[in-house]
Formats: structure tokens, sequence, C-alpha cells
């Protein structure tokens, strides 16, 4: 292949650098691959600008620069059609190998310009549809690159369970928060970002079946797009966030008696009186970052809520990092003996325990929320009755049953 000049990184936009930033993070990719998907991005913009010069008439006169990254919807199916022509066109021919690279690059580019990136705003990134890549590969005879991913055996969920439900040494650890936690992401199949913007009024109950009168709880989960879908929780997910509950609201209690023993003691001197209401200002504060409410955070670390900035400068209580879940699952699988996986394996595990089991795959896509920003458009949309009882045959739910009967 001819050397190409590809735009240099400080020529690109802010949203390009910005993307760079997050890919190690919110999809755990190494840093080698970071790289490459960076070089491929600037290598799109080069050939999409090479196309457009070339192919005039059907670019409308139109010139390409890397500010077209501010506007991922601009790289639609024309673009990106005649940009791959580019790159396998004569001397400069690409491989397969990176032209699978460079347009799974994209791929992460839309997808994150629709969920994390921001335009000045603090809107999404991406507000129209930018090209159908499955149909960019068919067109030019590239095959679309397969995955295998990562996911929890039977054996090593029940592990996980184990070891989440039982006591640790583990600052970070908490047991009925623990088990909850695995439950929604082994059971229910939510990906991170889902889990952890949950808020507790998510939770609702609602009678699903017109022909069955009882109420049902259901987590209402925004997933990618900001799209909304409703999930019935089984009746195990339903006992473990319960229990969940009541083991936040014990602590909030126990920090507030605490606070308020510390107050009430009688001290010797005024150094030891000046240490004891600073913890108990500690207890307090602690308490008051863990007490649930409505529009709090659905889980929070044992250091409870902290107080950020949304994009649009509201004041909203977070709770999970990803780099905290991120690393509370990998310290559950130290603690379980278990190989180390992401987040994103427990959401797999749900995925593959549900087909298993037989349940159909329309029904396993509108409860994993599954679609793609390289299509035109056409989501699931979940009919919650359907999937009413689905979660009870799930293996790892059945685990998760057995492990709540330890206690009885």
């Amino acid at each position: 292949m001819a050397y190409e000049q590809l735009p240099l990184p400080e020529q690109m936009p802010k949203c390009y650098h910005d993307w760079l930033d997050d890919l190690e993070d919110l999809q755990e990719r190494p840093r080698t691959t970071v790289l490459a998907y960076g070089q491929a991005l600037r290598r799109v913009v080069h050939f999409a600008a090479i196309a457009a010069e070339r192919w005039q008439e059907e670019f409308d006169g139109v010139v390409i620069t890397p500010a077209i990254l501010e506007s991922p919807e601009e790289l639609d199916q024309v673009v990106m059609t005649y940009a791959v022509r580019e790159m396998r066109r004569g001397e400069r021919k690409l491989s397969k190998s990176t032209l699978k690279l460079t347009l799974a690059a994209l791929e992460s580019y839309y997808e994150w310009s629709a969920i994390a990136g921001k335009d000045s705003e603090g809107r999404p990134l991406l507000k129209g549809h930018p090209a159908n890549l499955k149909r960019v590969r068919q067109i030019n005879k590239i095959e679309q690159p397969t995955y295998d991913p990562e996911y929890y055996r039977p054996a090593e969920v029940k592990l996980l369970f184990e070891t989440a439900a039982a006591p640790s040494e583990s600052r970070i650890r908490w047991p009925e928060r623990d088990l909850a936690m695995c439950g929604f992401l082994a059971v229910l199949g939510l990906r991170a970002s889902e889990l952890t913007d949950a808020r507790i009024n998510w939770l609702t109950q609602e009678v699903l079946e017109e022909r069955d009168y009882s109420a049902t709880w259901v987590l209402q989960v925004l997933g990618k797009g900001r799209k909304f879908r409703r999930l019935p929780l089984s009746r195990e997910l339903d006992e473990v966030v319960k229990q969940w509950g009541k083991a936040r609201i014990g602590r909030v209690k126990e920090l507030r008696v605490l606070a308020k023993e510390l107050e009430e003691a009688d001290y010797q001197n005024p150094g030891a009186e000046q240490r004891a209401a600073n913890a108990a200002t500690d207890y307090r504060e602690l308490a008051d970052r863990l007490e649930p409410a409505p529009d709090r955070p659905l889980f929070v670390p044992t250091t409870g809520a902290r107080e950020i900035k949304d994009f649009e400068g509201n004041r909203i209580d977070r709770g999970f990092t990803y780099r905290q879940l991120r690393y509370w699952v990998r310290r559950l699988n130290r603690e379980a003996g278990i190989r180390e996986r992401s987040p994103h394996a427990l959401r797999h595990t749900a995925g593959v325990q549900l087909a298993a089991d037989g349940v159909p795959m329309n029904v396993i896509q509108a409860l994993l929320g599954h679609q793609s920003v390289a299509t035109t458009g056409i989501y699931t949309e979940l009919v919650g009755s359907a999937l009413v009882g689905v979660l009870n045959r799930s293996e790892a739910n059945t685990l998760l049953r057995r492990e709540l009967d330890k206690d009885r």
C-alpha cells in the first residue's frame, strides 16, 4: 500500500480526543487498540476527503475535513461507500484486516457519539442516522467481524454469587448489595452504564398481563440511544433488591446512632471532644450519602453517592463510576478464584444462558436491549408482558435462588 499522509492528531476536533479518552474506561480497550482505533478514524476522514474530491458530483462539491466528526451522521451511507472504495483502490489498496479494523473503529465512534459524546449544548453528538456499516461491508464484500464474547459458566456464576453474598474484609464490599448487583448483571443482563445510572424510582409495580392482576416489579432501564425499556423482575431479583434496601437503611440508621452517641458522650479533655465531634460529622455525612431517596442511585459504593453536575449543569447524585464498578467485579473475581473478566461479561452471561434455556432470540433481544447505531433507526421496543416469567427459567436466576435459600 502506498504511504498515506493522514490528518495529524492535533488537527482532529475535541470530540475525537474525548472518544479516545473514553475508549479505555468505557469499553475496556487496551492501549494498543486505542492507538489503532485513533489512527483508523483519521484514516476514515482522510479517505472520505479523497472520495469527496474524486466524486464531486455525488458529494455536491462538499469538502470533507476532520470537523466532520463533530456531526457523525454526515459520515453517511454515500460518504462511507465511496470512502471504502478509495481504501480499496489501486496501489493504496488496504488489506482486509485493516479495512475491518477501520470500520470497527468507526462503529465504536458512532456508538460513543450516541451515548457518551456530547455537543456544545450537552446533547448526544449523534443526532441523525449514520452509515449502515453492515451494508457498506456487504457492498464492498468485506466480512463482518465476529467476536467471541466472554461470559461466566454456570459453575462460575455459582461461585460468584456465593462470594458476593459472603462477608469480606474488603472495604468496598457489601454482601447484600453485591449479590443484588451480580443478579442484575448476570440475570437481567444490564449494561454497566445501565446499572450505574439506575435510580430507586426506576423500580415500579405494574400489572403487565390483563389476565393476571397481580403486580410485577418492573425496572425501567435507560439504554443505548437514551431509550427506555421496561424489564420485569424475577421473584429472586425482587427479593435481593429488597434485602439490599433493608441493609442500606439499616446502615444509615446505625451511622446516625453512632454520631449521636459520640456527640452526647462526656469527654475528659477538649482534644478528645473535638475528635469525637469530627467523627460524628463524618458519620452523618456518610449517612447522608447512603440515604435512599426516589431519585438517588439504586446502587451506591460503601462511601455513598457523590454530588456531581450533569451535562446541563444540574446537580445530581452519582453512585458507582465505571472505574469503581470494574474494580468491584475484579475484586469479586479474585475472591471467588475466578479468571478476571469485565462487568460486560456478566451481561453476556445472561444472553448465553437464556439462549441455552431455549428462550426465543427476539425475546432475548428485547430483554437485553440489543441495538446498533449503524442501522437505519429500527429499534426493538420492549413489550413487558412477553418477558414475564422468562427470567425464572434462567440458570443464573436458579443459582441466585439457591443462594437466597441458604439463609432459611
